[in-house]
């Protein structure tokens, strides 16, 4: 995900009560967020009922009210989008999985580079959260790295960009994560 040099800048700005600055800042990232969100949902879309504009809308109005938050950097700032982008997602899913309670459990294994988003893997993903939960309260820096690639979808070079960490940092803490969360997804099926 690329994005315009001035980016610091605009955070300066928006940081300072610049709505305009906070508009283009937000203009700049939401073309990549929706078609982060469409990459991810293009195979199954004959299975999601929501589509990919309403989604990265709803992602977008939801962060819209962030605007007078504290950011720290640009790693702060897209590390809340991701965030909100999968407090949406859960969201959404959480809605969805009222509609048929139990239905389509499907827990499968988090791969390095498989982010599922589809009706049959909804239970995943609410399950995949409320591990999150509960590893925020032991590392959240894990959490954070699980939501920017997880739910915001950027690569782990793009990571490493963010958080000013070297790729082999990230590497290493991304294959802890997904160690960690399939450990705890095979004790989930174990007492399924």
């Amino acid at each position: 995900m690329s994005h315009s040099p001035d980016l610091a800048l605009l955070l300066e700005k928006s940081q300072a009560g610049d709505r305009e600055a906070w508009k283009n800042l937000l203009e700049i990232v939401y073309p990549s967020m929706k078609k982060i969100i469409a990459n991810r949902i293009k195979p199954y879309r004959d299975q999601i009922t929501i589509d990919t504009t309403d989604l990265a809308h709803d992602v977008y109005l939801e962060f819209d009210k962030q605007r007078s938050f504290s950011w720290h950097n640009r790693e702060h700032f897209f590390s809340v989008l991701a965030r909100v982008s999968r407090r949406v997602v859960i969201d959404y899913l959480r809605s969805r999985s009222c509609e048929k309670r139990g239905a389509g459990v499907n827990l499968v294994p988090v791969d390095e580079d498989s982010l599922p988003f589809n009706n049959s893997d909804k239970e995943l993903w609410l399950t995949i959260n409320r591990l999150l939960e509960s590893l925020g309260n032991v590392d959240p820096e894990i959490v954070e790295l699980t939501e920017l690639r997880y739910f915001a979808g950027f690569s782990l070079e793009e990571i490493a960009g963010i958080k000013k960490l070297s790729v082999s940092t990230i590497k290493r803490q991304w294959r802890f994560a997904r160690a960690w969360l399939n450990q705890q997804l095979d004790e989930e099926i174990k007492y399924a």
